[in-house]
């Protein structure tokens, strides 16, 4: 009895261990964004829309499909329903006043061409030939880039214009007197800049303070 108890037992763990290696890693929630608005010929307004969402998409990819009734964002976040609500909320107050946002169920369907279904709904999976009317976005390239032009943009913003000339530039080299009056018995009064005109004017001052 004792012998079948632990055969069952270990035939249990073998079980248990075999569905935790099939088990998948829990996904973020994914969520759709529907903005009304007309953009049949606006593809850059619908990626430059996407791209404020960055910050808080967690999937691979950021689709989106695009038209004269508005476009539409597939997406997963780490963010709380209402979290992800306030920030689209401050994001697309001032571009529309009307938008859906909902979160992705199993019971969800859309009505659409099926290849391009099967894209719009792919945000984790690779990068494929793109469908007319369709968009996406490489998150992390995407991020990458954002994180470069940052570093750019706070170097460009700290450093003078001409910093590499300040920084190789010497000082200004000032003759002595006896230099200037060398240069005069030699090209004449004329030849003098007026940094060294200066000069002698302030030396001839400062003898006749001394009388």
């Amino acid at each position: 009895m004792l012998r079948i108890s632990k055969k069952i037992y270990n035939f249990v763990l073998y079980i248990k261990s075999k569905l935790m290696r099939k088990r998948k890693p829990k996904q973020d929630p994914s969520y759709m964004l529907f903005i009304f608005g007309d953009f049949d010929e606006q593809e850059n307004l619908a990626t430059n829309l996407s791209s404020q969402l960055l910050t808080v998409v967690s999937s691979p990819f950021l689709k989106f499909t695009y038209g004269e009734y508005g476009v539409v964002f597939h997406f997963r976040s780490k963010e709380t329903f209402s979290d992800l609500k306030e920030y689209i909320d401050m994001g697309m107050s001032e571009i529309t006043e009307q938008y859906f946002l909902m979160e992705v169920t199993k019971n969800v369907d859309i009505k659409m061409p099926r290849k391009l279904k099967k894209d719009f709904l792919n945000i984790d999976g690779e990068e494929k030939k793109r469908e007319n009317k369709t968009g996406e976005i490489n998150v992390e390239s995407k991020l990458k880039e954002r994180k470069e032009e940052l570093k750019n943009f706070t170097f460009e913003f700290l450093m003078p214009a001409d910093f590499n000339q300040m920084v190789q530039k010497e000082p200004d080299y000032l003759p002595t007197v006896d230099e200037i009056l060398d240069k005069i018995s030699e090209n004449g009064i004329e030849s003098l800049t007026e940094k060294e005109k200066e000069i002698l004017d302030n030396y001839g001052k400062r003898k006749d303070g001394g009388h």
